[in-house]
């Protein structure tokens, strides 16, 4: 299993990435290491949640005779998890697929539209007198 995208990584990330946007995500990081353990025990190299290690849990929680109020926090992080987990796995699929091959690099067309410097040049040499240069002497 790579580091990179083992779920204690995944848990990590998603509790910084929470924590920068100004939530604690104390509570919430606890009960994703529990679950991250849960997964090392019953699903053993399991890199990411799945819909049966997600069913696991809460039945798991069932069976320890959870209030339903309680396992609506055991599982919302374990689904915050998981979408951010697929968010991140979609985008990376996307960024590669926007790859252009070295070969067949080119400008976009951002580059190509015209500065403000660019038409005000433009603007200025139309305005010009269209009147000959005398060149050398006379």
């Amino acid at each position: 299993m790579n580091d990179s995208t083992s779920l204690a990584a995944a848990i990590t990330a998603l509790a910084a990435e929470k924590r920068a946007v100004g939530y604690k995500y104390d509570a919430e990081e606890r009960v994703l290491t529990r679950f991250e353990a849960f997964c090392r025990e019953q699903f053993p190299g399991l890199d990411t949640v799945t819909k049966a290690s997600a069913e696991a849990w809460i039945t798991a929680g069932r069976e320890r005779g959870v209030r339903p109020a309680t396992l609506q926090g055991l599982a919302a992080p374990v689904r915050e998890l998981a979408r951010a987990r697929r968010s991140t796995l979609v985008s990376a699929r996307r960024r590669a697929s926007r790859t252009w091959p070295a070969s067949s690099r080119i400008w976009p067309a951002a580059c190509l539209v015209p500065t403000s410097r660019d038409l005000a040049e433009a603007r200025a040499d139309r305005l010009r007198p269209k009147t000959p240069r005398r060149t050398g002497s006379r």
